[in-house]
């Protein structure tokens, strides 16, 4: 692998601090990675110790105490390491994922999973409300009646549809039936003044209380 060629400055830095320990610290201090310095230490003639070809200076002992509840990616960043560079090393070592971690990132991808499949939803419910849109305006155009409820011509722009839509989702307000601009809200809705307020001047939203509703 070809070694990244470092601005004068910085290498006089690692030329100056070449007994610098922990490496890792150095590393840091420069902006690189550990292996570009480790390639450039070698070149400017440091004393390795077997360092390079053992990943020792405190690595080992850094993936021993992070790895089992930590993530690699992030154990990685923090070394200056690559991510499979602390997986190797994990194996080696004979390290394994704790079992909380392991439920902890079934949830996270659970959760991710769920994340997807409601967008894939609303994007469905989007194609099909645009398609029935369009064939109702078709109709108009031709003299025939509507099959919406809606007018078509005061139908919702989409971005006021993903607006409502949101509202409703992630902080249970509710639609109201032949009010498309009206959004109700309860005791189980989660308010924010704030948030009403934007949607108000944005989108000309109207928020009412529930009991209100006929």
């Amino acid at each position: 692998m070809k070694t990244v060629q470092l601005p004068d400055d910085k290498i006089e830095i690692i030329r100056q601090n070449i007994d610098f320990r922990p490496r890792t610290e150095l590393a840091k201090m420069v902006g690189i990675g550990t292996h570009c310095l480790y390639k450039y230490l070698n070149i400017l003639g440091a004393e390795m110790h077997h360092e390079w070809a053992n990943h020792d200076d405190g690595i080992d002992d850094y993936i021993r105490e992070h790895y089992p509840d930590e993530q690699s990616r992030k154990i990685a960043a923090h070394l200056g390491i690559g991510k499979s560079t602390v997986i190797r090393t994990a194996k080696r070592l004979g390290l394994k994922k704790s079992e909380a971690f392991m439920e902890w990132m079934d949830e996270i991808t659970k959760r991710n999973r769920d994340m997807s499949h409601c967008k894939e939803v609303y994007a469905r419910a989007m194609k099909s409300r645009n398609e029935s849109i369009h064939r109702d305006r078709l109709r108009m155009k031709y003299g025939m009646p509507q099959k919406l409820k809606l007018k078509v011509g005061k139908i919702m722009p989409e971005k006021a549809y993903q607006a409502r839509w949101h509202l409703i989702h992630a902080y249970n307000y509710f639609a109201v039936e032949g009010q498309p601009y009206t959004v109700g809200y309860d005791s189980k809705t989660r308010r924010n003044p704030k948030s009403e307020k934007y949607y108000t001047n944005k989108y000309k939203f109207t928020f009412m209380e529930g009991e209100g509703i006929s």
